[in-house]
């Protein structure tokens, strides 16, 4: 008898582990053993290893911020992470129908009023999203349990170049890393100026122990450059996060005149680059980019295990040539260094594109997503086949799409 209570409560478990997060947080109330159960660390993860290795879900859910008016009397606008939930299914309509789910942040909870913070999603891992505001404030948010988390503010009132989340894989915790600007200063000599960077300061954030430290910069400086960020946004993949970056000389020097001030350096060879950490061992790198790739416009994700690059194809000063757009794979093979390979080249068939906001892997297909004046474009790269997002809002400047994991992973930080 003992056996089969026992085969009946590991039959319950497979079940309960395979439900969508917003079913088990209602089942919670159904018994006790059941709330012990799904708030368990274990049963998380067991829920999150059957999810994301699901390879063919019924739908996607895709996150990103955006504007809406509060009213139709009123010209008050309010920011909402919108979560989208897009079916797979193929009906021939060249627009989605996706099913809306607007996160809002409750007031109870203690965090910074969301229209005086620039929602910008930094980065997600696990079902768990890193917003941002550039500044001091960063918010952990899992949107499939309705978790939030404001991170202790750090000392340092510097703005950030450069934000991450991710999974150490070592000591089994979350942790947020940020890249900070100390300024620069500026000497002046007659009609010569000469301007130094700062090096950067890195801090890094444990869900663990909910505390903040200062690391290393080793590989982001050189003797005479400095690596940046190129944004806030990164992408997570096996432990490591992944920046689009750039060179810049630690010294500048310019000519100063009454009208105009000329820089002496010439920054022609600085370099694109990727910039990586490793969240185990707390240590960056970086990586060249592949070819005569551009940072502009360019965009991260992933494609199955390779980190993907999409950025514009090389630039022509021939006005007739069309504007092309390349993706590239990465390798990542440690150290700094990575094996590049092109997977295509392509004209974009969407016209009117103001912006990239995502790139993934999903059901097969290499997907982006561009924004446009008026919606959202689907674009399944290798099909050459779109599909729009008509939106009566506006896409913030500086929003990011991902495609967010539903997980039951808490966010409150400690051990269960």
């Amino acid at each position: 008898m003992a056996e089969l209570s026992k085969f009946a409560e590991e039959i319950m478990v497979e079940i309960l582990s395979r439900l969508p997060p917003k079913s088990l947080m209602r089942f919670k109330c159904v018994r006790k053993s059941w709330q012990c159960l799904i708030n368990n660390s274990d049963f998380a993860a067991k829920h999150l290893s059957i999810t994301k290795n699901n390879k063919h879900p019924s739908s996607i859910t895709i996150v990103f911020t955006r504007r809406v008016l509060e009213d139709i009397n009123s010209s008050k606008k309010r920011i909402l992470l919108s979560l989208f939930d897009v079916s797979h299914c193929n009906d021939g309509d060249d627009e989605l129908h996706p099913i809306v789910e607007d996160i809002h942040s409750p007031v109870s909870a203690g965090l910074v009023d969301w229209q005086r913070f620039r929602v910008n999603i930094s980065t997600h891992c696990d079902g768990i999203l890193c917003l941002t505001d550039g500044g001091k404030y960063i918010v952990l948010c899992n949107p499939a349990i309705k978790e939030f988390k404001l991170l202790p503010v750090p000392s340092s009132n510097s703005i950030s170049y450069g934000e991450g989340f991710g999974y150490d894989l070592k000591s089994k915790d979350y942790k947020v890393v940020r890249i900070l600007s100390n300024g620069r200063e500026e000497y002046l000599d007659g009609m010569h100026k000469r301007v130094v960077i700062r090096p950067p300061t890195v801090e890094v954030y444990s869900l663990l122990t909910n505390s903040w430290k200062e690391i290393k910069i080793d590989n982001l400086i050189t003797k005479t450059t400095i690596y940046w960020p190129q944004s806030y946004v990164s992408v997570y993949h096996k432990g490591i996060l992944y920046w689009c970056g750039h060179e810049e000389l630690r010294q500048k020097n310019f000519i100063v005149s009454d009208y105009s001030e000329d820089e002496e350096d010439d920054e022609s060879e600085m370099k694109d680059s990727i910039i990586s950490f490793d969240i185990g061992e707390e240590a960056f790198y970086v990586i060249s980019f592949p070819g005569d790739s551009r940072l502009y416009g360019c965009g991260l994700g992933l494609w199955k295990e390779s980190i993907a690059l999409c950025t514009s194809g090389p630039w022509s000063p021939d006005p007739s040539t069309k504007e092309t757009l390349e993706i590239w794979l990465m390798d990542d093979l440690g150290g700094g260094e990575g094996s590049w390979t092109k997977y295509l080249t392509f004209e974009p068939v969407v016209a009117h594109i103001i912006g990239q906001l995502g790139l993934f892997w999903n059901n097969k297909q290499l997907i982006t997503i561009f924004k446009t004046n008026c919606a959202v474009i689907f674009y399944e790269v290798c099909t050459n086949k779109f599909k729009c997002l008509p939106l009566n809002t506006e896409i913030l400047d500086y929003s990011q799409a991902v495609e967010c994991t539903r997980s039951i992973v808490s966010i409150k930080g400690g051990t269960s």
